[in-house]
């Protein structure tokens, strides 16, 4: 995982006070207050660092000056109105913001690294960013305060939007609601045996001095590293979220050899160079693959099932019983709603013909073996006024917001000096 410094994941615009450095140019007056130099282009770093496809500079630099004489004002605002924030409110966004920061990383364990090579910590995070925080949250309390108070929208206002804007609303598509069951096509001992015999058949030849990459490019199923004889790169902790496989390549020395079990098959590793944080290596990946006896057994289980539903036993407690879909089958099998257009080969093809509550044949597709039920089924339609009246009253709800943002704004700007001095 590419990771950005923390601070990018915490600090806003809001304040504009991103860091407290030496007196320099300054950029911009809000009233007694001065932009500098360096803010912006810190305030400019960090949104650049987060942005897939940043404008120009110079559009960029624009763009946050005006944003942060946008945000000063409003501080400023939040200030001669005594906006207050308590500790509670301040300690809970603090612990939403690192909580965001941590669900971006693929385990604790990485997130800690990160905060060790930054030179930093969980409580000196939240301590250097508390006056920011605090700041954000008055403006957001400033916003509640004088802004939304007090804008309602009408059933009379929707009424009126919808019919302006009805020849502009794309069309409800066809649906399916559907419930399956999974069947996996589960390895078994022989097909376990037979990988695991050429491993066996693979070290023998490494120990007679084979070149591991060109044993990667004949034997390993790892179509992405097969090509490169079985290289990885380098490895950093965090990178590999399988507990096993990481556990494995970083306990190894320089040119040893290991072999791991994933879900994945077995894993030849060869460890080509070590650092502190990350392990170069190479691997062959044996997989498990099925036999024809595998597949079998595990479509005569499919088709029991099915003439089991047939009979009149209930669907939902035999998805919950024996599908392998670990999130449907909590849900008694039910897989959600689909666009029909969005169904693929080949569940288009099967449902297609279905009636509601109709049980499919035995479909074999990528994950195994699957019994469908059609659910629901409504055909495509222009949406009606109340299928879209909670979206529209969102809608234009925000759009009474953004009409009296504006105008307080300039009412705002009218009552203070403002200079930008790019």
């Amino acid at each position: 995982m590419k990771s950005l410094p923390l601070l990018f994941s915490v600090v806003t615009l809001v304040a504009g006070t991103i860091c407290a450095g030496t007196a320099d140019r300054i950029v911009a007056v809000v009233g007694s207050d001065v932009i500098t130099e360096s803010e912006m282009e810190d305030a400019i770093s960090l949104l650049s660092a987060q942005l897939i496809d940043p404008p120009p500079a110079e559009s960029l630099k624009d763009q946050v000056l005006d944003q942060m004489i946008e945000n000063r004002l409003l501080l400023n605002q939040a200030k001669a109105e005594t906006i207050q924030v308590t500790h509670l409110e301040i300690e809970k966004a603090l612990d939403g913001s690192i909580e965001e920061i941590r669900a971006r990383f693929p385990t604790e364990e990485a997130f800690q690294k990160q905060l060790e090579e930054e030179h930093t910590s969980v409580a000196e995070l939240k301590e250097r960013y508390r006056n920011e925080i605090e700041e954000k949250l008055m403006v957001q309390k400033l916003i509640e305060k004088d802004l939304k108070r007090g804008i309602t929208v009408s059933d009379m206002d929707l009424r009126g939007f919808y019919e302006a804007k009805k020849e502009s609303i794309p069309n409800q598509p066809a649906t399916v609601r559907l419930a399956h069951i999974l069947i996996a096509i589960k390895p078994g001992k022989g097909a376990e045996e037979k990988a695991s015999g050429l491993v066996a058949e693979i070290l023998e030849k490494i120990e007679e001095g084979v070149d591991f990459a060109a044993l990667a490019r004949r034997y390993s199923d790892d179509v992405v590293s097969s090509g490169k004889g079985g290289d990885l790169g380098f490895v950093r902790r965090g990178d590999v979220p399988i507990p096993e496989f990481e556990q494995t390549i970083f306990s190894m020395i320089v040119a040893e050899i290991k072999v791991t079990v994933t879900p994945f098959g077995f894993h030849i590793i060869q460890c080509t160079d070590k650092r502190e944080n990350a392990v170069r290596l190479r691997h062959i990946l044996i997989a498990v693959v099925p036999t024809r006896s595998d597949t079998l057994v595990a479509r005569e289980l499919a088709e029991s099932i099915r003439e089991r539903v047939l009979a009149g036993e209930d669907f939902t407690e035999l998805a919950k019983q024996y599908s392998e879909d670990p999130e449907s089958s909590k849900r008694g099998g039910d897989m959600g709603l689909f666009a029909s257009s969005d169904l693929s080969s080949p569940y288009k093809d099967v449902v297609s013909s279905m009636t509601t509550g109709q049980i499919s044949e035995i479909v074999q597709a990528e994950f195994g073996f699957h019994i469908i039920k059609l659910l629901e089924r409504t055909e495509a339609r222009t949406p009606t006024f109340e299928d879209l009246k909670d979206e529209l009253r969102e809608v234009f709800y925000q759009m009474k917001i953004a009409e009296k943002y504006d105008r307080w704004l300039a009412k705002l700007k009218k009552g203070i000096y403002i200079e930008k001095r790019l």
